[in-house]
């Protein structure tokens, strides 16, 4: 992305951080004093059992699953707290968290959750670990963005930005929407110390008859990161300054970036969008050289979810023309895009288990999700279908010797639901180069505190 188009959106950013920042701490420091007389207190477990014809998962089983499950991931159990407190003068506080434990991986015991959260009408700020909230009723295959999806586990950091568009005259018309993150993504196999920057700018106009555009970029860098062997120095603000305006430092970041566009409109009883997300490594990308790769996206919803068909999304993605680049992945940051062990992108991108490096990242891809409530109201019994197909060539400079065909099929479906929520999973793949592998699970939440207190 060319430095100058990142300097403008950086000189947005610093002066909506300074007010921000600003304003986040009066909160804070006020808060004591402002509490309403309401405060909310949860506190649940979620147990998940997982098995089939082989050792390893059908990929809907394990993907997109927030970094909790892998491949070989059979029994996984979650216990998570929150609690949450309105103010009078608007907005919330809530602070949260969640220890996960999981067979079929190195790590058995993690911290999934642990964060401080404040939101009101028009800004939002975290801090801490905290997952990105799921859109399209988890039907997507990218869920934001096709570079930041929820296949990878929260990375710790503290972010800020708008929690609805700001319009510049009344409650439509012209607006903005603005995030900023850093984060530490920690240390590899190769690098200690790494660090993740992302920021966003988009322009939205709601027009009154129920259209609603937006427009935007993303930016993300990873930056920073020492061999082993080195002495680490203090946080290097001419280094941060040079990855977060897309130049060069002393190591070379990592940079990417999204154009994205969405369009929707509201109809009587339901709403259709259509959305495009068109991802670049380069300045050959950013001026739009690697078309047509992106993910294009068409998704329908009901107002009233209790329906046996209230929701459906098509998604179509390709990387096969990547403008030079090589998607994700980088000579210094040898484990590419990723986090954990897991692609911080789509996962339909593939990650080398053995290298560490991102292995397939030239691929096309279709995906259907279909959601709806097998119940009523008064007993909801949702369901959840998933199904993709595509083929994989590896990367630009590794091909595959031969193409590798998939498709491969989710589906969930709750089967009692009271104080106790039991669901079952089914899921398959089939592949041209391997044996089909069908697997079922078995999930079990437990809301054990629901408490409110004046």
């Amino acid at each position: 992305m060319p430095s100058k188009a990142f300097f403008i959106l950086d000189k947005i950013k610093f002066h909506f951080l300074h007010k921000t920042l600003i304003l986040l701490s009066l909160l804070l420091c006020s808060s004591y004093s402002s509490f309403s007389q309401q405060t909310h207190y949860s506190a649940e477990v979620n147990l998940h059992a997982m098995g089939g014809t082989e050792k390893t998962l059908p990929f809907w089983m394990y993907s997109n699953s927030r970094g909790r499950f892998n491949e070989s991931t059979h029994f996984a159990g979650i216990l998570s707290g929150m609690a949450e407190r309105e103010l009078y003068s608007g907005g919330k506080i809530s602070a949260g968290g969640s220890l996960l434990f999981r067979n079929g991986s190195p790590e058995d015991l993690v911290i999934d959750e642990a964060y401080l959260h404040f939101e009101n009408s028009w800004l939002q700020a975290t801090t801490g670990i905290k997952h990105g909230e799921e859109i399209y009723n988890g039907l997507s295959a990218s869920n934001l963005n096709m570079l930041w999806s929820l296949n990878a586990r929260a990375l710790p950091g503290i972010e800020f930005g708008t929690s609805s568009p700001l319009y510049f005259n009344g409650k439509n018309g012209l607006g903005v929407e603005m995030c900023w993150g850093d984060y530490y993504a920690g240390s590899d196999a190769y690098l200690e110390h790494v660090k993740i920057h992302r920021k966003s700018l988009h322009f939205v106009l709601n027009i009154e008859n129920g259209w609603f555009l937006k427009g935007g970029l993303l930016h993300f860098a990873q930056w920073g990161g020492t061999a082993p062997s080195a002495t680490e120095t203090a946080f290097d603000f001419q280094g941060y300054f040079r990855a977060i305006t897309g130049r060069q430092y002393a190591t070379p970041n990592n940079h990417l970036g999204s154009w994205q566009g969405l369009m929707r409109k509201e109809l009587e009883n339901s709403s259709i969008e259509f959305f495009t997300d068109l991802p670049f490594e380069s300045g050959t990308g950013a001026k739009l050289g690697n078309l047509p790769d992106g993910r294009y996206g068409i998704f329908w919803k009901r107002n009233e979810p209790e329906y046996l068909l209230n929701s459906l999304l098509y998604e179509f993605y390709t990387t096969r023309s990547q403008g030079g680049d090589d998607y994700l992945n980088h000579p210094y940051y040898m484990t590419g895009w990723s986090y954990k062990g897991k692609v911080i992108a789509t996962p339909f991108f593939g990650l080398s288990e053995e290298e560490g490096n991102i292995s397939n990242n030239n691929f096309t891809a279709h995906h259907i999700g279909i959601g709806g409530d097998l119940g009523d109201y008064y007993d909801p019994y949702p369901y959840r279908l998933l199904l993709s197909y595509g083929n994989n060539f590896g990367t630009p400079g590794v091909p595959f010797p031969r193409k590798a065909t998939f498709l491969t099929t989710y589906f969930a479906a709750r089967l009692y639901s009271n104080k106790i929520l039991l669901d079952l999973h089914l899921a398959s793949d089939f592949h041209n180069l391997r044996s089909p592998n069908h697997a079922a699970g078995i999930s079990l939440k437990y809301d054990f505190l629901q408490q409110q207190i004046r």
